[in-house]
C-alpha cells in the first residue's frame, strides 16, 4: 500500500472526525481484509501460457486488409469451398476445424468494420477537434488564477495546469493519427503488425469479435496496437492480450477518450503482473473481461487516482463486494449546508481529494448514485465484474458471485443498466444473464449460429435475397440467444427489404417462438424498440396486431431471470393498437381502459395459468378497470370467469377474494411491492381489520417507513387472511396468522433502506399467550439477520413499543422464538428515517 502524504494524513484527521458515525459495523472494511478472508491474489505474471499450452489455432495466412471487402469476397469463397454444403451436418462438421472457425471470425471482423456507422469517425474527430480548440483557452485562465495562490494549493494547481499542457500535446498528436476502419489501420506499420498478429490467431479473433458488440473494429484494434508499445507482450501473454481487447473494444465502441483508454489497460496489465488483483480474474472469459476492464470509461469513478486507492483499501473477497459501500454515509447535504445535486458540494475539498471519487465519497458524502458506484468500482478495480444500473428514483448496482448476477444497494426489481454490455438495451437487467449465457461459454450451437450469420451476409453482400432470409432463419434456430444475429436479421429485413410487413411479422414471431420462453423481458424490449415503431409506421390492422401479441404472450411460461416491466409491455402494446406514440421516458400514463381490455383479456387468457404473471397482470387489471365506470362489476366478472375456468389455473379458481389474497402471497414471496399495494389497495374494503383498535403511540420525530412496503410470513393456513396482509402495515389494521410451527415469524420489506429506531407491534386481541418471546431483527437482504431488541418475554398487552439504536436495514422481522405455535398480529409498523 503507498505511503499516505503528510497532506493526506492532515486532511485524513480533520475530516475523519465528522464522518465516524456513518462508518457502522463495516468501517473496518476500510483496511485490509482480515487474514482469514483476505481476497485469494491473482497469480499474476507467474500464470503466463504459451498458445499451444492453449491448444489454440494460428495461421500464418493473413487476409489483405489494405481492401477489407476484396479480403472478405476471398473468404466468403473460402468457407463456401470448405463447407461441401449448408445442411445441418455440413454446418457442425465445418466448425469442427478450428482453421474454419478462423475464417468465419475473419469475414465478420470485416462486416463489423463495414458495418461502422459512417458519422463515427466524423463525430470523434470533431469532438477532439473541440477539446484541442477549447484547452489553451482553459490552460490560460488557469495560469491568472494560479497567480492567486499560495503554497501547497499553488503546487497542486501548477500540476494541473501541466497535465492539461500533456494532454493537449497528446490530443494534437492522436488527431493527426486516428485510424477508425481496417484500411486506415493497415496503412500504419503498426497497424499492420497488430493486424496481423491479431487476425491470424483464433483464440484472439474470436474473442474480438464474439464476446459482445464489436463496434468500429479498426479503432478497437489501433488501441490495442498502442497499449502493446508499453506493454509488448500483449502479443505474447494471454491475459496481457486479453485486457487489451477488452479495452480495445469498449473505449472504441463508445468512443471513449483515447488516453484514457490507455491508462486503463495500464493498470489492469501493471496490477495483474504484481498478482495485486482479484483471483476471479485470472479466468475471466471475454465478455466478463470487457466488463471489468472497459466499464464506465467516461466516468471519474474510473478514473486511475480512484482505482489505486479503491485497490489499496477495499481488498476483500469477491462476494464481500456486496457489502462494501455500508462504511459510507448518505448525505444529501454537505457540511456547508451544499445539496449534492449542485456544483459545490465536494468543491471545499478538491485541493485535498482531488479527482479521487472514493475518498469523497467516504469522507465528504454520498447519496445512492455515490454508494453504488463505490461498490460496482471498488470491485471493478480488483478485477472482479460489476455494473451500476438505475431503478426508479435510485442507483444500484450488480456484482458477478458465484457465476450469477447479484442486486446490490437494491430498493427495487425495475432496474436497467448504465452501461450496455449487450446491445442497446437500458431497461433489460436480463440481458446482462443472456450475455453471460452466450458468451462466457462459445459453444458449438453458437457457432453454427456464426457460420449461418456469415452465409446469410453474404447472400445479402451478394443481392441473393432468397438465401439471406433463409439463412438469417437458420442462424436464429441454431442459436435462439445469439441476440446480436436478431438484430442483424432485423436490420437485413430494413436494408435490402423494405420492412416488408409479412417478412417483419415471421422474423417476430419466429423471435417470440424461439427466445419469449427464456428472456420475456429481452424479448420485450427488442420488439418495442425495433418491431413496434415499423408496424405503427405501417398501421398494421388491429387484427393483425392482436395476433402478433398473442404470440408473444402465448410463448412467455415464466418470468425468466428476473422481474420485469409487464405492464408497461402491455401499455406499449395497447398505445400500438390505438396507433399512438407511447409518451417519452419510463413513465407510459394509464390508458383509456375502454382500448386497454381487448389486450388485458389477451393477457389473461395466456397467463392465466402461469403463476408468475397471475398477481401482476391481475394487480394491473384491477387498477385499469378502475376507470370503466358502469363497467367496472363486469370487468371484474370477467377476470373471475378466467381464472375459475379451468381447475389447472394457477389458483385453481375460487371466489375473487381467495383469489387475490393468493396473489398477494404470490407477490410478497417475489417481493413485488408494486403489485402487492397494487392488490391490496384495490382490495382494502375486503380487509379484515380487528376489533377495538387502539391508537398507535407516538414515536417523536420519527417516520413510518413500513406503510408502502410488503408483508412476508413464514407460513400461511386455513386460520389466515391474505387478503388483509396488506393492512397489517395500515394504521388502520389487517391480519395475518401463521401455521403451527417452530420459530414462525412476520417480515416487512420497506420500499428503500432506512435509518430504523422502532417498532409498534399490534397484536390481536385474543390468544396473547401464543405471542410470547418476540425479538425484533433487522436486515439489508431479507437473509442474513441481526438482533436490534432483547427477547420481550411474555405478550400481556395489546400494543408493544420497541425502541433500539438507530440501525441501517430494508427488512424489519418480528421472530416468535420457540414452538411449535401459531403466530399472528393485527399490526406491524416500523418507524424511522429515509436513509437517502
Amino acid at each position: 500500500m503507498k505511503s499516505k502524504t503528510l497532506l493526506n494524513i492532515l486532511s485524513l484527521a480533520l475530516v475523519a472526525p465528522l464522518c465516524i458515525g456513518s462508518l457502522g459495523a463495516a468501517a473496518d472494511e476500510a483496511a485490509p481484509a482480515p487474514k482469514k478472508e483476505k481476497a485469494e491474489k491473482s497469480k499474476g505474471s507467474g500464470k503466463k501460457k504459451s498458445e499451444a499450452d492453449d491448444g489454440n489455432y494460428i495461421s500464418q495466412n493473413i487476409p489483405g486488409w489494405g481492401n477489407p471487402d476484396s479480403a472478405q469476397r476471398s473468404l466468403a469463397n473460402n468457407i463456401m469451398s470448405a463447407m461441401k454444403g449448408n445442411t445441418p451436418e455440413h454446418v457442425a462438421k465445418f466448425v469442427e476445424s478450428p482453421k474454419n472457425r478462423l475464417m468465419i471470425a475473419q469475414y465478420m471482423l470485416a462486416q463489423y468494420d463495414k458495418m461502422t456507422p459512417e458519422d463515427m469517425a466524423n463525430k470523434s474527430r470533431k469532438k477532439l477537434q473541440d477539446d484541442i480548440n477549447r484547452l489553451p483557452g482553459e490552460i490560460e485562465q488557469d495560469k491568472n488564477k494560479l497567480k492567486t495562490l499560495r503554497g501547497k494549493e499553488r503546487m497542486a494547481f501548477q500540476a494541473a495546469i501541466k497535465a492539461k499542457q500533456q494532454m493537449l500535446k497528446k490530443m494534437e498528436q492522436e488527431i493527426k493519427n486516428m485510424p477508425w476502419t481496417l484500411k486506415e489501420l493497415n496503412a500504419h506499420r503498426d497497424g499492420r503488425t497488430v493486424l496481423k498478429q491479431v487476425t491470424g490467431n483464433l483464440e484472439w479473433m474470436e474473442n474480438l469479435c464474439f464476446s459482445g458488440p464489436c463496434v468500429a473494429p479498426g479503432r478497437a484494434l489501433h488501441i490495442i496496437a498502442n497499449i502493446a508499445k508499453k506493454h509488448p507482450d500483449v502479443y505474447k501473454d494471454k491475459v496481457v492480450r486479453d485486457i487489451a481487447t477488452a479495452v480495445g473494444i469498449e473505449y472504441a465502441r463508445y468512443n471513449w477518450n483515447f488516453e484514457k483508454a490507455l491508462d486503463r489497460a495500464d493498470y489492469y496489465i501493471t496490477n495483474w503482473k504484481a498478482g495485486r488483483l482479484n483471483s476471479l480474474f485470472d479466468d475471466l472469459p471475454m465478455f466478463l473481461r470487457r466488463i471489468v476492464c472497459g466499464c464506465k470509461g467516461d466516468n471519474i469513478a474510473g478514473d486511475r487516482i480512484s482505482l489505486e486507492w479503491a485497490l489499496d483499501n477495499v481488498h476483500v473477497p469477491a462476494e464481500r463486494y456486496m457489502g462494501s459501500p455500508h462504511r459510507l454515509g448518505y448525505r444529501l447535504y454537505s457540511l456547508y449546508g451544499d445539496s449534492i445535486h449542485g456544483s459545490n458540494y465536494y468543491r471545499p475539498w478538491d485541493h485535498i481529494y482531488g479527482g479521487n471519487h472514493f475518498t469523497k465519497s467516504l469522507y465528504v458524502g454520498c447519496v445512492c448514485g455515490g454508494i453504488s458506484h463505490f461498490g460496482a468500482f471498488a470491485a471493478l478495480a480488483n478485477g472482479v465484474p460489476s455494473l451500476t444500473c438505475g431503478e426508479p428514483g435510485h442507483c444500484a448496482y450488480v456484482l458477478w458471485v458465484n457465476g450469477k448476477w447479484v442486486p446490490g444497494n437494491s430498493v427495487s426489481w425495475e432496474r436497467g443498466l448504465h452501461w450496455q454490455p449487450v446491445l442497446n438495451m437500458w431497461s433489460a437487467f436480463s440481458s446482462l444473464h443472456l450475455g453471460s449465457e452466450l458468451y462466457n461459454k462459445l459453444d458449438k450451437d453458437t457457432h453454427m449460429s456464426n457460420v449461418y450469420r456469415v452465409l446469410a451476409h453474404n447472400a445479402a453482400n451478394t443481392k441473393k435475397d432468397k438465401q439471406a432470409l433463409d439463412y438469417f432463419r437458420d442462424a436464429t434456430t441454431a442459436q435462439p440467444i445469439n441476440i446480436a444475429v436478431w438484430q442483424e436479421y432485423n436490420n437485413y429485413l430494413t436494408q435490402f427489404k423494405g420492412d416488408d410487413m409479412k417478412l417483419l411479422c415471421e422474423m417476430q414471431d419466429n423471435l417470440c417462438y424461439l427466445l419469449a420462453p427464456r428472456y420475456p423481458e429481452v424479448v420485450s424490449e427488442f420488439l418495442g424498440a425495433w418491431v413496434y415503431p415499423k408496424f405503427k409506421n405501417a398501421k398494421l390492422p388491429a387484427k393483425e396486431l392482436m395476433t402478433r401479441f398473442h404470440v408473444f404472450w402465448d410463448n412467455v411460461y415464466k418470468m425468466g431471470p428476473e422481474r420485469w416491466r409487464i405492464e408497461k409491455f402491455g401499455r406499449r402494446q395497447i398505445e400500438l393498437l390505438a396507433h399512438q406514440d407511447p409518451p417519452n421516458g419510463e413513465k407510459i400514463p394509464p390508458p383509456d381502459p375502454q382500448r386497454a381490455l381487448p389486450v388485458f383479456n389477451l393477457m389473461m387468457g395466456n397467463l392465466s395459468s402461469k403463476g408468475d404473471y397471475l398477481p401482476v397482470v391481475m394487480g394491473w387489471g384491477e387498477e385499469m378497470a378502475k376507470g370503466l365506470g358502469g363497467s367496472h362489476a363486469k370487468t371484474i366478472a370477467d377476470i373471475s370467469k378466467l381464472l375459475s375456468r379451468t381447475g389447472t389455473g394457477a389458483m385453481g379458481g375460487g371466489d375473487n377474494k381467495k383469489v387475490t389474497g393468493q396473489l398477494m402471497l404470490s407477490a410478497a414471496k417475489a417481493k413485488d411491492i408494486a403489485t402487492f399495494q397494487r392488490l391490496g389497495s384495490n382490495s382494502s374494503d375486503a380487509v379484515e381489520v380487528p376489533g377495538d383498535m387502539p391508537e398507535l403511540p407516538a414515536m417523536s420525530g420519527q417516520e413510518m417507513l413500513s406503510e408502502e412496503g410488503l408483508l412476508i410470513t413464514s407460513s400461511t393456513c386455513g386460520h389466515d387472511s391474505p387478503i388483509s396482509h396488506w393492512g397489517v402495515l395500515r394504521t388502520t389494521g389487517g391480519r395475518f396468522h401463521t401455521d403451527k410451527e417452530e420459530n414462525p415469524w412476520a417480515a416487512v420489506m420497506m420500499p428503500k433502506p432506512a435509518y430504523v429506531n422502532g417498532v409498534v407491534i399490534m397484536t390481536t386481541n385474543s390468544n396473547h399467550h401464543r405471542l410470547g418471546n418476540m425479538v425484533v431483527q433487522i436486515s439489508d437482504d431479507g437473509q442474513s439477520w441481526r438482533n436490534v431488541s432483547k427477547d420481550l418475554g411474555p405478550c400481556t398487552q395489546r400494543v408493544i413499543k420497541v425502541e433500539f439504536p438507530e440501525t441501517l436495514g430494508r427488512f424489519v422481522r418480528i421472530l416468535r422464538k420457540g414452538g411449535p405455535e401459531f403466530f399472528h398480529l393485527g399490526g406491524i409498523y416500523v418507524f424511522g428515517r429515509p436513509a437517502a
